[in-house]
């Protein structure tokens, strides 16, 4: 069966559609659980590193002030062989932060 140009051209803008969708809703589905933590037990003078990796010999990507209260955790999670890590997304800058300096924090908007 041959498709005239007309049917092509349906069949490859309903996939370009299609796909467009499916990335709009993975997306939303991947950011559904985002909610915001408080940085803890880090001393004023230090920073928590953000990782490119979920890994603490990972590369450094950024950092998060020692009393910052408003990082967005993205909704991933990793258990590595050294801890449990949480996918953020703060100032610009999405990694991974070691779960054990981070707590719950409801009240940013």
């Amino acid at each position: 069966m041959l498709l005239q140009l007309s049917q092509i051209k349906k069949f490859v803008n309903l996939l370009v559609i299609t796909n467009f969708l499916v990335l709009v809703g993975w997306q939303t589905a991947l950011f559904a659980n985002e909610s915001y933590y408080k940085v803890v037990d880090v001393p004023n003078w230090d920073v928590l590193n953000i990782r490119k990796y979920p890994n603490h010999r990972s590369k450094k990507v950024g950092q998060i002030p020692p009393n910052e209260r408003c990082v967005l955790v993205i909704g991933e999670e990793y258990a590595g062989n050294d801890a449990l890590w949480f996918q953020v997304s703060y100032d610009g800058t999405t990694g991974w932060v070691n779960s054990f300096y981070m707590l719950p924090f409801s009240h940013c908007n």
